[in-house]
């Protein structure tokens, strides 16, 4: 791609027309054994959690190497400074102060719903987390748009959970773990959801993360020894596992739809282009469902948010040069907030403004994501 002119460029990001923030965080886990349990249907389900010792052990397998983000300050009552983002406000204060005008909500504790082991369990706190999720955060709030979280031990159940909240207006895409699937990404186990996600018209959304890691990576994560070794594979080896193994069992050439990986940068997308490219054309015949390279379904059907951006400022041009090898129609702005590592908009301006023309800018902060989530 050749560098914009300098009269076809945007200078600044009170020039955008809208930014959306791809991946933002609702805190869910301070909630989820007193607000959110009380949305569940399932009586004995509800009953059992709330009677947990230790719900985050007994109910979540979650588990990290050492305490998260070692770097944080304590905050004045004594517990971690992570902001928490519980009500609207709390989002919207966030919002007006970095300039995001659309924000698309994703769980934190949810996101780890792979490690609960007891799958009735698993169902009746997906099913009470959407119900919170529409009451709490999208009815009547504008600029908050919803991600469906739903559990991959049940396929069929999480077909359900789409049909029912599918109709929501600011229900704009499905939540599927990317990191503590039961079976890889690319299974026919999740036939059943991606069927609902095509009959709906809905995009999928994988959020990797690290308290679920040992579960795809068993061997790998037993010998890291701190949060920070741990956290710097988990994300991106997700994707790339999930990636290949629904590229090569062609999960978006048998049905229509779009996905978008979150929190891992886009830096390990070009790499990934050309590693599967090159395995399809030595071995395209253990590949039946392929009918073209796998960087042209990429290209068509993938979407990859940009947090973290990593230690690009000192040479932005770097960052832009990763957007254009990924390709910059299927570039996302994501934030991460409140997440201690999250990124402003203008950080990922900043790095890509005086590379592309004004429009490639402007697709990649906001409208790519209005279209692909038909805000």
């Amino acid at each position: 791609m050749a560098q914009a002119s300098e009269s076809d460029k945007v200078r600044s990001l009170d020039q955008l027309d809208v930014v959306v923030d791809c991946d933002s965080h609702v805190t869910d886990g301070s909630v989820m054994f007193d607000e959110i349990i009380e949305y569940m249907e399932n009586d004995v389900a509800r009953e059992q959690i709330d009677d947990s010792l230790l719900p985050n052990n007994n109910v979540f397998s979650t588990t990290l190497a050492s305490p998260p983000f070692p770097d944080l300050l304590v905050a004045d009552d004594g517990g971690l400074g992570i902001p928490q983002c519980t009500k609207p406000e709390h989002k919207y204060e966030s919002m007006e102060e970095y300039g995001i005008d659309e924000a698309i909500l994703d769980p934190t504790l949810c996101s780890a719903l792979g490690t609960v082991n007891n799958d009735r369990y698993a169902v009746a706190i997906a099913q009470a987390y959407n119900s919170w999720l529409i009451d709490t955060f999208l009815d009547d709030n504008d600029g908050l748009q919803g991600t469906l979280t739903v559990a991959p031990q049940k396929p069929d159940k999480a077909a359900e959970e789409i049909d029912r909240h599918a109709h929501e207006d600011d229900i704009v895409g499905i939540q599927l773990l990317a990191t503590g699937l039961p079976l890889p990404a690319g299974h026919e186990w999740y036939d059943p959801i991606y069927q609902a996600a095509e009959d709906h018209d809905l995009p999928v959304l994988m959020h990797s993360l690290s308290n679920s890691n040992h579960f795809e990576f068993p061997k790998q994560r037993a010998w890291a020894e701190t949060f920070t070794e741990d956290h710097a594979i988990a994300h991106p080896f997700s994707h790339m596992w999930n990636m290949t193994t629904m590229m090569f069992r062609g999960v978006t050439e048998r049905f229509d739809i779009d996905i978008v990986m979150q929190e891992a940068g886009i830096a390990w997308v070009p790499y990934m282009k050309w590693r599967l490219d090159d395995h399809y054309l030595e071995s395209s015949h253990e590949l039946p469902h392929l009918e073209k390279l796998p960087s042209e379904y990429i290209d068509d059907d993938y979407y990859f948010t940009t947090q973290p951006l990593g230690h690009t400022a000192k040479h932005p041009e770097h960052m832009a040069y990763a957007v254009e090898m990924a390709g910059p129609d299927n570039i996302l702005f994501s934030s991460d907030h409140p997440h201690p590592d999250f990124d402003l908009p203008g950080e990922l301006f900043d790095r890509i403004y005086s590379h592309f023309d004004g429009q490639t800018v402007r697709n990649i902060m906001g409208e790519t994501a209005v279209d692909l989530f038909d805000l």
